[in-house]
């Protein structure tokens, strides 16, 4: 009988042995198939911690992008705020095609350089220049809407695929845990 249990004691070792054996190796299994999760989620971390630190991250990304400062900047950039239209080519022929045309109108009538046909070409000048200034800011605002949205979402798709790739490694670092657990 002193035989037959410490056999039987032996043999109980054994499979416990080969048990925690087993385990071990299904611990180190799983632990090297989530590294690879691990660690692209603590790269991701670094990235992200990095790119939320010190200035307003989105402000740096737009300042890459030229779009920093708000469109009051971009507009000063396009040459819109100091007028800088009035040299373009497209409002010097609008300006003089309305110009002749005020001077040819007036000298048909026969008052080629009368009171009223300067104050007609002061007007005309204003006009043009008034409605050019708004074609030229509305054109530039609308470029600058749409490059800021893009870069928004170009800056958010990237916050987010980051943000993924961080909690991808969050959940491997929870279910090395648990396995951790479970082999313990």
């Amino acid at each position: 009988q002193i035989e037959a249990g410490n056999y039987a004691a032996q043999l109980a070792k054994e499979s416990a042995d080969k048990q925690l054996e087993l385990q071990k190796q299904i611990w180190d299994k799983q632990q090297a198939d989530q590294a690879p999760y691990l660690a692209q989620g603590q790269s991701a971390i670094g990235k992200l911690g990095s790119l939320m630190g010190g200035t307003d991250p989105f402000e740096s990304y737009l300042q890459k992008t030229g779009l920093q400062g708000g469109l009051d900047a971009y507009l000063k950039q396009k040459g819109v705020s100091n007028y800088g239209f009035l040299n373009s080519p497209q409002y010097q022929f609008l300006q003089k095609q309305g110009q002749q045309a005020l001077d040819r109108s007036a000298a048909a009538r026969g008052m080629g350089y009368s009171g009223a046909q300067m104050k007609a070409a002061q007007q005309f000048g204003q006009g043009l220049a008034s409605q050019q200034y708004d074609n030229e800011y509305n054109r530039a605002a609308k470029e600058y809407f749409n490059k800021y949205d893009q870069a928004a979402n170009q800056f958010g798709n990237y916050y987010n695929r980051l943000a993924a790739l961080a909690q991808g490694g969050q959940q491997a670092v929870q279910a090395t845990g648990n396995q951790g657990a479970q082999y313990a």
